[in-house]
Protein backbone atom coordinates (compact mmCIF):
# COMPACT_ATOMS: atom_id res chain seq x y z
CA UNK A 1 0.00 0.00 0.00
CA UNK A 2 1.42 3.26 -0.57
CA UNK A 3 1.88 6.05 2.00
CA UNK A 4 -1.25 8.13 2.82
CA UNK A 5 -1.77 10.91 0.16
CA UNK A 6 0.87 9.76 -2.10
CA UNK A 7 -1.28 9.43 -4.71
CA UNK A 8 -1.56 12.88 -4.85
CA UNK A 9 0.37 15.04 -6.92
CA UNK A 10 2.88 17.78 -5.38
CA UNK A 11 0.84 20.68 -8.01
CA UNK A 12 3.35 23.13 -8.43
CA UNK A 13 1.44 26.65 -7.99
CA UNK A 14 0.97 28.41 -11.78
CA UNK A 15 2.73 31.91 -12.14
CA UNK A 16 0.04 34.64 -11.26
CA UNK A 17 1.21 36.12 -14.73
CA UNK A 18 -0.01 33.08 -17.01
CA UNK A 19 -2.51 34.71 -18.59
CA UNK A 20 -0.51 37.74 -19.42
CA UNK A 21 2.42 35.61 -20.66
CA UNK A 22 0.70 33.53 -22.71
CA UNK A 23 -1.18 35.99 -24.26
CA UNK A 24 2.52 37.53 -25.51
CA UNK A 25 4.14 34.65 -26.18
CA UNK A 26 0.91 33.80 -29.13
CA UNK A 27 1.60 29.99 -28.20
CA UNK A 28 -0.73 26.96 -27.21
CA UNK A 29 1.52 26.20 -24.21
CA UNK A 30 2.86 27.61 -20.87
CA UNK A 31 5.07 25.61 -18.89
CA UNK A 32 2.31 25.04 -16.38
CA UNK A 33 2.42 21.24 -15.77
CA UNK A 34 3.30 19.99 -12.39
CA UNK A 35 5.79 17.70 -10.81
CA UNK A 36 5.41 14.05 -11.41
CA UNK A 37 3.27 12.23 -9.28
CA UNK A 38 4.19 9.56 -6.72
CA UNK A 39 2.89 6.91 -7.55
CA UNK A 40 1.22 5.99 -11.21
CA UNK A 41 -2.05 7.77 -11.72
CA UNK A 42 -4.99 7.66 -14.87
CA UNK A 43 -3.51 11.09 -15.61
CA UNK A 44 -0.14 11.65 -17.50
CA UNK A 45 1.17 15.29 -17.40
CA UNK A 46 4.01 14.07 -19.49
CA UNK A 47 1.60 13.71 -22.41
CA UNK A 48 0.59 17.30 -22.89
CA UNK A 49 -2.10 18.47 -26.06
CA UNK A 50 0.12 20.39 -28.09
CA UNK A 51 -0.99 20.88 -31.32
CA UNK A 52 0.52 22.59 -34.43
CA UNK A 53 -1.94 25.19 -36.45
CA UNK A 54 -1.16 25.13 -40.31
CA UNK A 55 -3.24 28.04 -41.15
CA UNK A 56 -3.30 31.65 -40.17
CA UNK A 57 -7.43 31.67 -39.29
CA UNK A 58 -6.82 29.32 -36.70
CA UNK A 59 -3.66 31.10 -34.98
CA UNK A 60 -5.85 33.47 -32.91
CA UNK A 61 -7.66 29.94 -31.22
CA UNK A 62 -4.39 28.71 -30.34
CA UNK A 63 -3.96 31.66 -28.46
CA UNK A 64 -7.15 31.73 -26.51
CA UNK A 65 -6.76 28.31 -26.42
CA UNK A 66 -4.18 29.04 -24.25
CA UNK A 67 -5.82 31.55 -21.91
CA UNK A 68 -8.22 29.12 -21.32
CA UNK A 69 -5.74 26.29 -20.75
CA UNK A 70 -4.34 28.42 -17.97
CA UNK A 71 -7.22 29.72 -16.55
CA UNK A 72 -8.36 25.93 -15.83
CA UNK A 73 -5.02 24.88 -14.39
CA UNK A 74 -4.96 28.05 -12.68
CA UNK A 75 -8.97 27.40 -11.15
CA UNK A 76 -8.13 23.56 -10.65
CA UNK A 77 -4.56 23.74 -8.84
CA UNK A 78 -6.03 26.43 -6.56
CA UNK A 79 -8.94 24.02 -5.42
CA UNK A 80 -5.76 21.47 -4.84
CA UNK A 81 -7.25 18.62 -6.83
CA UNK A 82 -4.03 17.14 -7.40
CA UNK A 83 -3.93 15.03 -10.51
CA UNK A 84 -7.55 15.76 -11.38
CA UNK A 85 -6.61 19.37 -12.36
CA UNK A 86 -5.17 17.65 -15.55
CA UNK A 87 -8.28 15.78 -16.71
CA UNK A 88 -10.67 18.85 -15.80
CA UNK A 89 -8.43 21.34 -18.05
CA UNK A 90 -8.79 18.51 -20.68
CA UNK A 91 -12.20 18.66 -20.25
CA UNK A 92 -12.91 22.38 -20.25
CA UNK A 93 -10.66 22.71 -23.75
CA UNK A 94 -12.24 19.44 -25.52
CA UNK A 95 -15.74 21.79 -24.46
CA UNK A 96 -14.04 25.07 -25.48
CA UNK A 97 -12.15 23.99 -28.64
CA UNK A 98 -15.22 22.98 -31.00
CA UNK A 99 -17.04 26.62 -30.44
CA UNK A 100 -13.66 28.79 -30.75
CA UNK A 101 -12.39 27.20 -33.88
CA UNK A 102 -15.62 27.81 -35.44
CA UNK A 103 -16.28 31.44 -34.64
CA UNK A 104 -12.47 32.28 -35.30
CA UNK A 105 -12.36 30.67 -38.47
CA UNK A 106 -15.77 32.73 -39.04
CA UNK A 107 -14.94 35.66 -37.48
CA UNK A 108 -10.91 35.88 -39.30
CA UNK A 109 -11.83 34.73 -42.76
CA UNK A 110 -15.29 36.95 -43.60
CA UNK A 111 -15.07 39.88 -41.69
CA UNK A 112 -13.47 43.35 -41.28
CA UNK A 113 -13.41 45.86 -38.69
CA UNK A 114 -14.38 48.76 -40.91
CA UNK A 115 -14.86 48.94 -45.12
CA UNK A 116 -16.28 51.48 -47.24
CA UNK A 117 -18.02 50.89 -50.67
CA UNK A 118 -17.27 53.25 -53.54
CA UNK A 119 -19.05 51.73 -57.13
CA UNK A 120 -18.68 49.36 -59.74
CA UNK A 121 -16.57 49.98 -62.43
CA UNK A 122 -19.13 50.70 -65.63
CA UNK A 123 -18.66 46.66 -67.19
CA UNK A 124 -18.86 45.40 -63.19
CA UNK A 125 -15.78 44.21 -63.24
CA UNK A 126 -14.21 46.56 -60.73
CA UNK A 127 -15.73 47.48 -57.53
CA UNK A 128 -13.93 50.51 -55.37
CA UNK A 129 -13.51 50.30 -51.35
CA UNK A 130 -11.30 51.09 -48.48
CA UNK A 131 -11.52 48.52 -45.62
CA UNK A 132 -9.65 47.71 -42.34
CA UNK A 133 -9.28 44.46 -40.61
CA UNK A 134 -7.32 44.01 -37.04
CA UNK A 135 -4.17 45.63 -38.81
CA UNK A 136 -3.40 49.31 -37.89
CA UNK A 137 -3.10 49.96 -41.66
CA UNK A 138 -6.01 50.36 -44.02
CA UNK A 139 -6.09 50.02 -47.80
CA UNK A 140 -7.31 51.63 -50.81
CA UNK A 141 -8.37 50.89 -54.64
CA UNK A 142 -10.30 47.76 -56.40
CA UNK A 143 -11.68 44.50 -56.32
CA UNK A 144 -11.03 42.86 -59.94
CA UNK A 145 -14.24 40.24 -60.18
CA UNK A 146 -11.98 38.55 -63.20
CA UNK A 147 -8.54 38.03 -61.25
CA UNK A 148 -10.49 37.71 -58.19
CA UNK A 149 -7.94 40.01 -56.66
CA UNK A 150 -7.92 43.32 -54.69
CA UNK A 151 -5.00 46.28 -56.30
CA UNK A 152 -4.28 48.55 -53.36
CA UNK A 153 -3.23 52.04 -54.53
CA UNK A 154 -0.71 53.43 -52.43
CA UNK A 155 0.09 57.38 -52.66
CA UNK A 156 3.23 58.90 -52.17
CA UNK A 157 1.68 61.50 -49.73
CA UNK A 158 1.29 59.41 -46.56
CA UNK A 159 -0.63 62.04 -45.30
CA UNK A 160 -3.51 61.76 -47.43
CA UNK A 161 -6.19 59.30 -46.53
CA UNK A 162 -8.94 58.04 -49.21
CA UNK A 163 -12.36 57.34 -49.02
CA UNK A 164 -13.68 55.80 -52.07
CA UNK A 165 -16.55 56.96 -54.23
CA UNK A 166 -17.73 55.91 -57.80
CA UNK A 167 -16.31 55.14 -60.48
CA UNK A 168 -16.49 57.69 -63.81
CA UNK A 169 -18.33 56.49 -66.83
CA UNK A 170 -15.54 55.53 -68.99
CA UNK A 171 -13.79 54.13 -65.93
CA UNK A 172 -10.40 55.32 -66.11
CA UNK A 173 -11.31 57.69 -62.77
CA UNK A 174 -12.56 56.85 -59.11
CA UNK A 175 -14.19 60.32 -57.26
CA UNK A 176 -12.97 59.99 -53.88
CA UNK A 177 -13.28 61.77 -50.26
CA UNK A 178 -9.57 63.09 -49.24
CA UNK A 179 -8.65 63.45 -45.43
CA UNK A 180 -5.45 64.27 -43.89
CA UNK A 181 -3.76 62.86 -40.65
CA UNK A 182 -2.27 66.14 -40.07
CA UNK A 183 -6.11 67.48 -39.95
CA UNK A 184 -7.37 65.09 -37.36
CA UNK A 185 -9.80 64.12 -39.58
CA UNK A 186 -11.63 68.04 -39.15
CA UNK A 187 -12.08 68.20 -42.55
CA UNK A 188 -12.21 66.13 -46.43
CA UNK A 189 -12.42 67.55 -49.59
CA UNK A 190 -13.81 66.01 -53.13
CA UNK A 191 -11.19 65.00 -55.15
CA UNK A 192 -10.96 62.51 -58.78
CA UNK A 193 -8.22 59.31 -58.39
CA UNK A 194 -6.57 59.10 -62.01
CA UNK A 195 -6.44 55.09 -62.41
CA UNK A 196 -3.63 56.01 -65.55
CA UNK A 197 -1.78 58.37 -63.69
CA UNK A 198 -2.52 57.72 -60.29
CA UNK A 199 -2.81 61.07 -59.12
CA UNK A 200 -5.36 62.92 -57.14
CA UNK A 201 -6.72 66.11 -58.05
CA UNK A 202 -8.41 67.75 -55.35
CA UNK A 203 -11.64 69.86 -56.03
CA UNK A 204 -12.67 71.68 -52.82
CA UNK A 205 -11.01 73.52 -50.49
CA UNK A 206 -13.58 74.11 -48.00
CA UNK A 207 -13.46 73.51 -44.20
CA UNK A 208 -16.04 71.41 -44.12
CA UNK A 209 -16.25 67.21 -44.02
CA UNK A 210 -17.53 65.85 -47.37
CA UNK A 211 -18.22 62.08 -48.07
CA UNK A 212 -19.66 59.94 -50.78
CA UNK A 213 -18.80 61.58 -54.15
CA UNK A 214 -20.19 60.34 -57.36
CA UNK A 215 -19.87 61.19 -61.00
CA UNK A 216 -23.20 62.52 -63.26
CA UNK A 217 -23.95 60.37 -66.40
CA UNK A 218 -21.62 62.95 -68.87
CA UNK A 219 -19.04 62.61 -66.26
CA UNK A 220 -18.66 66.75 -65.97
CA UNK A 221 -20.22 66.79 -62.35
CA UNK A 222 -19.47 65.61 -59.23
CA UNK A 223 -22.62 64.75 -56.83
CA UNK A 224 -21.80 64.60 -53.18
CA UNK A 225 -22.90 64.97 -49.13
CA UNK A 226 -21.72 67.72 -46.94
CA UNK A 227 -21.93 67.90 -43.59
CA UNK A 228 -22.23 71.80 -41.64
CA UNK A 229 -21.79 70.48 -38.25
CA UNK A 230 -18.93 68.57 -36.30
CA UNK A 231 -20.54 67.69 -33.01
CA UNK A 232 -18.65 68.18 -29.46
CA UNK A 233 -20.04 65.21 -28.13
CA UNK A 234 -21.99 61.53 -28.99
CA UNK A 235 -20.85 58.73 -31.43
CA UNK A 236 -21.97 60.45 -34.52
CA UNK A 237 -19.24 62.83 -34.92
CA UNK A 238 -20.88 64.60 -38.20
CA UNK A 239 -24.72 66.07 -38.66
CA UNK A 240 -26.32 68.32 -40.63
CA UNK A 241 -25.15 67.10 -43.78
CA UNK A 242 -27.21 68.08 -46.85
CA UNK A 243 -26.26 67.54 -50.77
CA UNK A 244 -24.37 69.43 -53.15
CA UNK A 245 -22.76 69.65 -56.50
CA UNK A 246 -19.57 70.36 -57.96
CA UNK A 247 -18.66 71.45 -61.70
CA UNK A 248 -15.60 69.70 -62.31
CA UNK A 249 -14.39 72.63 -65.06
CA UNK A 250 -14.64 75.15 -62.80
CA UNK A 251 -14.55 73.76 -59.34
CA UNK A 252 -17.74 75.51 -58.39
CA UNK A 253 -19.99 74.20 -55.78
CA UNK A 254 -23.89 74.23 -55.50
CA UNK A 255 -25.48 73.80 -52.42
CA UNK A 256 -28.86 71.57 -53.56
CA UNK A 257 -30.65 70.95 -50.58
CA UNK A 258 -31.26 72.91 -47.18
CA UNK A 259 -32.88 70.54 -44.73
CA UNK A 260 -30.06 69.64 -42.43
CA UNK A 261 -30.25 65.83 -42.40
CA UNK A 262 -28.48 63.82 -38.94
CA UNK A 263 -27.11 61.39 -41.89
CA UNK A 264 -27.66 60.55 -44.84
CA UNK A 265 -26.27 58.40 -47.51
CA UNK A 266 -24.38 58.79 -51.07
CA UNK A 267 -26.15 60.52 -53.59
CA UNK A 268 -26.65 59.68 -57.14
CA UNK A 269 -27.56 61.45 -60.13
CA UNK A 270 -30.72 60.02 -62.28
CA UNK A 271 -30.43 59.65 -65.76
CA UNK A 272 -29.85 63.59 -66.94
CA UNK A 273 -28.20 64.14 -64.48
CA UNK A 274 -31.11 66.90 -63.04
CA UNK A 275 -31.85 64.74 -60.14
CA UNK A 276 -30.67 62.74 -57.63
CA UNK A 277 -31.77 59.71 -55.31
CA UNK A 278 -30.30 59.55 -51.86
CA UNK A 279 -31.87 58.71 -48.29
CA UNK A 280 -31.94 60.96 -45.17
CA UNK A 281 -32.52 60.28 -41.69
CA UNK A 282 -34.20 63.42 -39.29
CA UNK A 283 -34.48 66.40 -41.33
CA UNK A 284 -34.14 69.15 -39.31
CA UNK A 285 -35.57 71.97 -41.56
CA UNK A 286 -38.86 69.61 -42.71
CA UNK A 287 -41.78 71.31 -43.63
CA UNK A 288 -45.15 69.45 -44.09
CA UNK A 289 -47.45 70.25 -46.78
CA UNK A 290 -49.16 71.88 -43.89
CA UNK A 291 -46.99 74.22 -42.21
CA UNK A 292 -45.55 71.65 -39.27
CA UNK A 293 -42.04 71.90 -38.98
CA UNK A 294 -39.24 69.22 -37.74
CA UNK A 295 -38.35 65.72 -38.07
CA UNK A 296 -41.12 64.55 -35.51
CA UNK A 297 -43.68 65.96 -37.91
CA UNK A 298 -41.98 63.57 -40.98
CA UNK A 299 -42.00 60.84 -39.01
CA UNK A 300 -45.67 61.06 -38.03
CA UNK A 301 -46.68 60.83 -41.70
CA UNK A 302 -44.02 57.89 -43.00
CA UNK A 303 -42.13 56.12 -40.60
CA UNK A 304 -38.38 55.76 -41.35
CA UNK A 305 -39.23 55.97 -45.33
CA UNK A 306 -36.83 58.11 -46.15
CA UNK A 307 -35.32 57.87 -49.63
CA UNK A 308 -35.75 60.63 -51.50
CA UNK A 309 -35.59 61.77 -55.36
CA UNK A 310 -34.87 65.88 -55.75
CA UNK A 311 -34.42 68.07 -58.63
CA UNK A 312 -31.76 70.00 -58.65
CA UNK A 313 -33.89 73.16 -59.99
CA UNK A 314 -37.65 72.08 -58.96
CA UNK A 315 -37.97 72.87 -55.13
CA UNK A 316 -41.17 70.42 -53.66
CA UNK A 317 -42.00 69.51 -50.30
CA UNK A 318 -40.15 66.76 -49.08
CA UNK A 319 -41.63 63.10 -49.29
CA UNK A 320 -40.15 60.07 -49.78
CA UNK A 321 -40.89 58.33 -53.53
CA UNK A 322 -42.02 55.29 -52.12
CA UNK A 323 -42.79 53.65 -48.74
CA UNK A 324 -42.26 49.59 -47.66
CA UNK A 325 -43.27 48.98 -44.11
CA UNK A 326 -42.19 50.74 -41.31
CA UNK A 327 -38.31 51.94 -42.79
CA UNK A 328 -36.82 52.07 -46.33
CA UNK A 329 -33.40 53.30 -46.58
CA UNK A 330 -30.01 53.49 -48.76
CA UNK A 331 -30.77 53.52 -52.23
CA UNK A 332 -28.77 52.60 -55.32
CA UNK A 333 -29.38 53.26 -58.78
CA UNK A 334 -28.88 51.64 -62.05
CA UNK A 335 -27.42 54.00 -64.85
CA UNK A 336 -30.98 53.83 -67.25
CA UNK A 337 -32.99 54.66 -63.96
CA UNK A 338 -34.87 51.34 -64.08
CA UNK A 339 -34.12 49.64 -60.86
CA UNK A 340 -33.43 50.79 -57.75
CA UNK A 341 -32.11 48.45 -55.28
CA UNK A 342 -32.54 49.33 -51.63
CA UNK A 343 -32.07 48.53 -47.86
CA UNK A 344 -35.76 47.79 -45.77
CA UNK A 345 -36.71 46.41 -41.96
CA UNK A 346 -38.09 43.01 -42.60
CA UNK A 347 -38.14 41.74 -38.64
CA UNK A 348 -42.40 42.98 -38.00
CA UNK A 349 -42.88 41.10 -41.85
CA UNK A 350 -40.72 37.81 -40.98
CA UNK A 351 -42.50 37.64 -37.50
CA UNK A 352 -39.09 38.21 -35.10
CA UNK A 353 -39.68 40.45 -32.25
CA UNK A 354 -36.47 39.98 -30.52
CA UNK A 355 -34.19 42.61 -32.66
CA UNK A 356 -34.40 44.55 -35.57
CA UNK A 357 -33.24 43.09 -39.34
CA UNK A 358 -32.82 44.22 -42.87
CA UNK A 359 -32.90 43.26 -46.30
CA UNK A 360 -32.59 44.09 -49.63
CA UNK A 361 -35.44 45.12 -52.22
CA UNK A 362 -35.72 45.61 -56.28
CA UNK A 363 -38.17 48.38 -57.28
CA UNK A 364 -38.52 48.16 -60.97
CA UNK A 365 -41.02 51.38 -61.29
CA UNK A 366 -43.67 48.93 -60.31
CA UNK A 367 -43.50 45.77 -57.44
CA UNK A 368 -40.61 45.92 -54.66
CA UNK A 369 -39.29 41.94 -54.93
CA UNK A 370 -37.32 40.81 -51.94
CA UNK A 371 -33.58 40.20 -52.45
CA UNK A 372 -32.16 38.10 -49.90
CA UNK A 373 -33.76 37.18 -46.52
CA UNK A 374 -30.64 37.74 -43.70
CA UNK A 375 -30.58 38.37 -39.53
CA UNK A 376 -28.58 41.19 -39.87
CA UNK A 377 -27.99 44.95 -40.59
CA UNK A 378 -27.22 46.38 -43.66
CA UNK A 379 -24.93 49.34 -45.50
CA UNK A 380 -22.67 50.53 -48.45
CA UNK A 381 -25.05 49.31 -50.92
CA UNK A 382 -23.81 49.92 -54.35
CA UNK A 383 -25.23 48.28 -57.59
CA UNK A 384 -23.61 48.03 -60.91
CA UNK A 385 -24.37 50.13 -63.68
CA UNK A 386 -26.64 48.02 -65.55
CA UNK A 387 -28.02 46.54 -62.54
CA UNK A 388 -27.02 43.27 -62.01
CA UNK A 389 -24.65 43.00 -59.25
CA UNK A 390 -25.53 44.64 -55.85
CA UNK A 391 -22.73 44.63 -53.05
CA UNK A 392 -23.13 45.58 -49.58
CA UNK A 393 -21.77 45.33 -46.35
CA UNK A 394 -23.54 43.12 -44.04
CA UNK A 395 -23.43 43.63 -39.50
CA UNK A 396 -23.88 40.41 -38.05
CA UNK A 397 -26.46 40.93 -35.14
CA UNK A 398 -23.90 38.20 -32.80
CA UNK A 399 -20.77 41.42 -33.33
CA UNK A 400 -22.59 45.02 -34.69
CA UNK A 401 -18.50 46.22 -34.41
CA UNK A 402 -17.64 43.77 -37.64
CA UNK A 403 -18.56 44.13 -41.12
CA UNK A 404 -18.92 41.55 -44.31
CA UNK A 405 -18.66 41.84 -48.10
CA UNK A 406 -21.21 40.14 -49.71
CA UNK A 407 -21.95 40.54 -53.24
CA UNK A 408 -25.22 39.23 -54.95
CA UNK A 409 -26.49 38.85 -58.52
CA UNK A 410 -30.02 40.05 -58.42
CA UNK A 411 -31.10 38.07 -61.43
CA UNK A 412 -30.13 34.47 -60.12
CA UNK A 413 -29.79 35.21 -56.32
CA UNK A 414 -26.53 33.37 -55.89
CA UNK A 415 -24.73 35.04 -53.15
CA UNK A 416 -20.95 35.41 -52.45
CA UNK A 417 -18.69 36.30 -49.59
CA UNK A 418 -15.38 38.09 -50.29
CA UNK A 419 -13.54 38.48 -47.14
CA UNK A 420 -9.96 39.58 -46.20
CA UNK A 421 -8.14 36.68 -46.95
CA UNK A 422 -9.22 37.30 -50.36
CA UNK A 423 -8.29 40.81 -50.22
CA UNK A 424 -4.90 40.81 -48.63
CA UNK A 425 -3.33 38.00 -51.35
CA UNK A 426 -4.07 40.85 -54.04
CA UNK A 427 -1.17 43.42 -55.68
CA UNK A 428 -0.16 46.88 -54.64
CA UNK A 429 0.55 50.02 -57.31
CA UNK A 430 1.25 53.05 -56.74
CA UNK A 431 3.75 55.78 -57.46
Amino acid sequence: MSPKGAEKCDVERPDPNARTNARNARVMRKDLTPTPCVTPTPCDPNAPWTPTPETRPMRRAWRWLALLEAGGTMWTANQNKGCGWVKAKRRWLNFFIPILLAVTEIAHGEEYKNIRLGGFSPNGGKLALSYCTDRPNCKFGYYDFRKQIFISITQQDSNQILSPGGFSPDGSRIAVAVRRNSENGHFSQVGVLDLGTLTISELTNSPSYKAGPSFSHDGKKILFAQSNRERESGKTRFSDWDIYELDISNKKERRLTALRFYAVTPPSYLPGDQSFIFSGDSPYEYVSPSGEKGYSSYKSRYNDNQIFVISSYEKKPLSPIFTNGDSSDFPTISTDGDKIVYSARTDKLDGVKTRFTYDLFLFDGKRHNRLTRLDSLISDIVLSFDGRIVAFVEQPHENLNLRRLKVLDVSTGKMESIGPERLDSGANIGR
